[in-house]
């Protein structure tokens, strides 16, 4: 995704803030996917976070895999899958622009981890993802990779 993608985005002029994030989507080989969920929330979602200065969106993706979950991952599709979502306050509204990259686990795949962040961290299978609740992206997001 380009800048001129993201510029494409429906922001509104009157709203002042606008977060870029990235991270990984690792699907395993028998289809299951690596979710994370920390303490401020009550769902399930992608490792993955804020954007720094002068790094790539597949570099910030990488850099979150190893911080949230501990494992080293690599880039399979260099085109990320990308969402708007907005969220309300009182000060106006912030978008987030996410930014989803479909990754591999560089060694063997690992059944328990122990999160660098204190986050927990797990496997779900299509059917479990139904018993859980998932961040708004995870569903779509997960469909799109699944599709290629």
């Amino acid at each position: 995704m380009n800048t001129e993608e993201i510029k494409k985005f429906p922001l509104a002029e009157s709203d002042n803030q606008v977060t870029i994030a990235s991270g990984p989507v690792i699907l395993d080989n028998q289809g299951r996917v690596l979710l994370t969920k920390d303490k401020k929330d009550n769902f399930w979602k992608f490792p993955g976070g804020t954007l720094h200065l002068n790094e790539s969106l597949a570099q910030c993706a990488t850099r979150e895999a190893i911080e949230e979950t501990g494992i080293p991952v690599k880039v399979l599709d260099r085109s990320p899958y990308a969402m708007l979502i907005t969220k309300s306050n009182p000060d106006g509204s912030t978008h987030y622009i996410l930014l989803w990259h479909w990754m591999a686990i560089l060694d063997h795949i690992p059944t328990i981890f122990i999160s660098p962040e204190g986050l927990e961290v797990s496997w779900f299978s299509e059917i479990q993802l139904d018993t859980i609740e998932v961040g708004p992206n995870v569903r779509p997001t997960i469909a799109h990779f699944k599709s290629k």
